[in-house]
């Protein structure tokens, strides 16, 4: 069947910014299909970055995020429609409904707002089942909650299905199965039946009433409650089309049918290629739509048809870090690859044939020279020259572990990785290994480091507090000499004013190397962290949002007061039109009190060390209140009258441009500038140099 399918791609996720100057936008990787409903002519699908209403004749689309409409959160795990059209999504932030005109939202009536799956009864109830705390009935006036383990009630729910006697049943994550019918529970375990696995991750049901799901040796069925196994394959899908047959989908990529002879028969899908499949939706006509890792593909069983539906570059809505660099390009670091942004253009490093595929990317960060380093779960990864290459046990002396955390020595430009194993650090030729063996280091479970303006390093470890190493010596913070009593660290921020922000799994603390503080009027957020903003505002990550201290009161942003795109944020950063940018587990979201513009800046400077020919001295080295810079010029016929002066912050941002008459010595005062690493660029005539220095 020949269809004339155009393809409408979201390539950007907002619309005339500069003309609206919004104070928020939202940037959202909506690739990943994880429930597709057929509505008439339409599709709806959810995806991990908003719900995306599909034309099926035409391949329009129209994404709804939390931004944009009445949806709760980005992560929409499940739909389900109403014989009325009314539309519910599950999110892994509470229940949107919407009947095509009107969004109502559900938080408060959920016993848990993570919500995997939602079914409709025969009789129009809505079963909602939760991440960790069981399920949700409404029946469009009163809710009820089933949550009591020891009444067989189910704890965390994957998947829900209703079968033909309006039973219903539960796929759970530790219980096997539970059927819910005529006010009973009844559990299907490894205890009490033949199920192999108390892990169980998708259900259909059959013609017959059988009830046909999966766990991790293969496909089973529940038929008059006795459990068998149908076949060996073990897919991440199932799905029943009108003529009775089964199909699986795989995570590593194609479907197949079965039939009953216990076979398998793999279609031929071009447009599917090595694409994983999340769902698949059988519509009415029979034509297949499948969900996947990266949009969605439609099957007529004799061609098939991809659809985008990326509204960016990012690889996964689900963003760990953020860090600009010295030419003002956003990089991103996600759960499934990384990203850089330009203002304009992305580049993504996940492809399934590269050493990105999946891995998942906690912190990024520039060294001295301009490359960009990465700690991930599969290696650090660096990119110099244009190329990215990732380090790991096979072709450098690094570990076979997850790297948690990189930061860079402002003084000698060593790059220091953290992870299970210890400390590593990197001088640009050879690594050195810091362990509990052949080192005061307290524990080699090290989940964070912070090197402060004098190259004083400070790491965090899970269970024995934190250590300070100044390259010689160590010393020990835990419950016995600080009020560091809870010795899991998650994070370790440094100000500008070299003031030490530490994230307990209970509690912020900060340190001025004389006092400590508790900020008990912080929420403990587990993976928090502070970060530097404008006018030396600190800024709080963690789950429940985003806080902004001034120093004399606190203001709370989350995504009902804001254009976050989930209250579970990570990270932050500031860009040189005073952009704040927030990583979170749905998305970015950007904001500025006077609208956010992110187009590229034709003026901005590039201080890549690449374009250095002029070769100079600053001293003193920290220094405090001024800096004298000394350089001789080739020859006499070279000397001219004016040097001109530009002073970056470590982001990129100028913070200091003065042109002043030459001299052997030109000072310059920094005395009005903030304790911290910058970069001084001189312009001489034809000649450009650049070098660093601390201010204290």
């Amino acid at each position: 069947m020949k269809r004339n399918l155009t393809l409408f791609i979201l390539l950007l996720f907002f619309y005339n910014i500069q003309a609206q100057a919004p104070q928020w936008i939202s940037i959202t990787a909506s690739y990943e299909v994880v429930d597709i409903k057929e509505e008439g002519d339409l599709l709806w699908l959810a995806t991990q970055g908003g719900v995306i209403k599909f034309h099926k004749e035409t391949g329009e689309q129209e994404l709804f995020t939390s931004t944009n409409s009445g949806l709760c959160d980005n992560r929409v795990q499940s739909i389900v429609i109403e014989e009325s059209g009314k539309k519910w999504f599950g999110t892994a932030n509470g229940v949107s409904s919407f009947d095509d005109t009107n969004w109502i939202v559900y938080r408060n009536e959920l016993p848990d707002n993570f919500v995997n799956s939602v079914a409709i009864d025969q009789q129009g109830n809505k079963w909602f089942g939760t991440q960790s705390n069981g399920c949700a009935m409404y029946d469009d006036s009163q809710w009820k909650i089933y949550n009591n383990k020891s009444s067989g009630h189910p704890t965390t729910i994957v998947d829900i299905v209703i079968d033909n006697e309006n039973a219903i049943w539960f796929a759970t994550f530790g219980m096997g199965i539970c059927k819910f019918h005529n006010n009973q529970w009844t559990q299907y375990n490894t205890s009490n039946s033949n199920l192999p696995y108390d892990y169980v991750t998708d259900l259909m049901v059959d013609t017959d009433n059988s009830i046909w799901f999966n766990v991790n040796t293969g496909v089973y069925k529940i038929e008059q409650n006795t459990v068998s196994m149908i076949s060996s394959d073990i897919p991440d899908c199932l799905t029943i089309d009108p003529a009775g047959n089964k199909w699986f989908g795989f995570r590593n990529g194609g479907i197949s049918k079965y039939n009953e002879t216990g076979n398998s028969t793999y279609p031929y899908i071009p447009a599917l290629g090595n694409r994983e499949v999340r769902t698949i939706e059988v519509v009415s006509n029979g034509d297949f739509w499948i969900g996947t890792n990266d949009g969605i593909v439609l099957f007529d069983h004799t061609s098939s048809e991809y659809y985008s539906t990326a509204t960016s570059g990012l690889p996964s809505a689900l963003v760990y870090n953020i860090h600009i660099d010295k030419n003002g390009n956003k990089w991103f670091g996600t759960n499934q690859g990384a990203a850089r942004f330009d203002g304009s253009d992305w580049l993504t490093f996940k492809d399934k044939d590269s050493d990105f595929y999946l891995t998942q990317v906690f912190k990024i960060i520039s060294d001295l020279d301009g490359n960009i380093w990465m700690a991930t779960n599969a290696g650090v990864a660096r990119f110099a020259d244009g190329q990215m290459k990732m380090l790991n046990h096979m072709n450098s002396p690094l570990p076979n572990t997850i790297f948690s955390d990189v930061d860079v020595d402002p003084i000698s430009g060593d790059v220091w990785v953290t992870s299970a194993e210890g400390v590593l650090s990197y001088d640009g030729t050879n690594w050195l290994a810091y362990n509990a063996t052949n080192s005061d280091l307290p524990s080699n479970n090290v989940s964070c480091v912070a090197i402060d303006a004098t190259g004083i390093k400070w790491f965090g470890t899970q269970g024995s507090g934190i250590a300070k190493f100044d390259n010689t010596n160590w010393e020990l913070f835990n419950g016995s000499n600080s009020p560091v009593d809870i010795d899991y660290i998650n994070s370790i921020s440094i100000d500008k004013d070299q003031k030490k922000w530490i994230y307990t799994s209970q509690r912020v603390i900060e340190y001025n190397e004389e006092s400590w503080i508790t900020h008990w009027h912080l929420d403990y957020q587990w993976r928090g962290k502070m970060h530097e903003g404008i006018e030396s505002n600190k800024w709080f990550t963690g789950y429940s949002g985003l806080t902004k201290f001034t120093g004399a009161y606190y203001e709370h942003f989350t995504m009902e007061n804001s254009g976050l795109p989930a209250n579970w944020c990570y990270s932050f950063v500031v860009d040189d039109k005073l952009n704040k940018w927030i990583a979170t587990i749905g998305g970015v979201g950007v904001y500025n009190e006077n609208g956010v513009d992110i187009s590229p800046t034709p003026t901005s400077v590039n201080i890549s060390p690449v374009s250095t020919n002029l070769k100079f001295k600053v001293s003193p080295n920290p220094a405090s209140s001024h800096i004298n810079i000394k350089f001789n010029p080739v020859s006499e016929q070279e000397k001219i009258n004016t040097i001109e002066v530009f002073i970056y912050d470590a982001s990129g941002r100028l913070n200091k441009q003065v042109s002043k008459a030459f001299t052997s010595q030109t000072t310059i005062n920094v005395g009005d500038i903030s304790s911290g690493i910058y970069f001084v660029k001189i312009k001489y005539g034809e000649q450009i140099g650049q070098t660093k220095f601390v201010k204290l």
